[in-house]
C-alpha cells in the first residue's frame, strides 16, 4: 500500500499522440468481421467494449468522459484507451474495428469529437488508429506530477494547423 502511494508521487513522463475523429468515418474491411462486439457500463466515467470467444479476452477497449490531459489543448470529449488485444489475435484488424465502432457510437450520441490518446513509441497502435480512421491532432511532450504538467510542449498536426 504505502509503495504503491510513493509510486504515485513520481514524476512521470509524457510523450503521448491525440488522435481525433471529429465525423465519421467509416472503417472499411476486405472481409465481414466475425465477432460480437459486447459492451458494459463500468460507471459514470469509463464504458467497457469487448470481444470474448470460448472466455478468451480477445480485445477490449475503454471510453473515458473526460481525461485531464486534454485540458493542455483546451479539448474535452469522450476519449478511447487502455486497449488491449490478445497476442494471438493481432494484426487481424479487430483493434481498428473497435475503435471505429466506439467512435461511430459515440459521435451517434452526440459527441462532437472523440479523441484516442498513445503512447508516440506504441508503432502498432497508431497504425491501427489511423487505420480505423482517427487523424493525428496533436502531440504531446510533458511531465506529470500528480494533477500537475510540468513545461508542457504541444505541437499541432499541420493538417490541423491547415484547416
Amino acid at each position: 500500500m504505502i509503495k504503491k502511494i510513493i509510486n504515485n508521487l513520481k514524476v512521470r513522463s509524457i510523450q503521448s499522440y491525440v488522435y481525433r475523429m471529429e465525423t465519421y468515418v467509416p472503417y472499411l474491411e476486405k472481409e465481414p468481421f466475425k465477432f460480437d462486439l459486447k459492451i458494459d457500463r463500468q460507471s459514470g466515467r469509463c464504458t467497457k467494449y469487448y470481444i470474448e470467444k470460448n472466455d478468451l479476452l480477445i480485445h477490449q477497449s475503454y471510453i473515458y468522459n473526460e481525461v485531464f490531459l486534454l485540458r493542455l489543448i483546451k479539448k474535452r470529449g469522450p476519449v478511447i484507451g487502455n486497449c488491449f488485444t490478445h497476442p494471438e489475435f493481432r494484426g487481424k484488424s479487430i483493434y481498428p474495428y473497435v475503435i471505429n465502432c466506439i467512435a461511430k457510437n459515440s459521435l451517434n450520441l452526440g459527441a462532437k469529437e472523440v479523441f484516442v490518446i498513445v503512447n508516440q513509441s506504441n508503432a502498432g497502435s497508431i497504425k491501427g488508429i489511423e487505420k480505423a480512421g482517427f487523424e493525428k491532432y496533436v502531440s504531446i511532450d510533458t511531465k506529470r506530477w500528480l494533477i500537475f504538467y510540468i513545461k508542457p510542449r504541444v505541437e499541432y498536426s499541420k493538417n490541423i494547423l491547415s484547416k
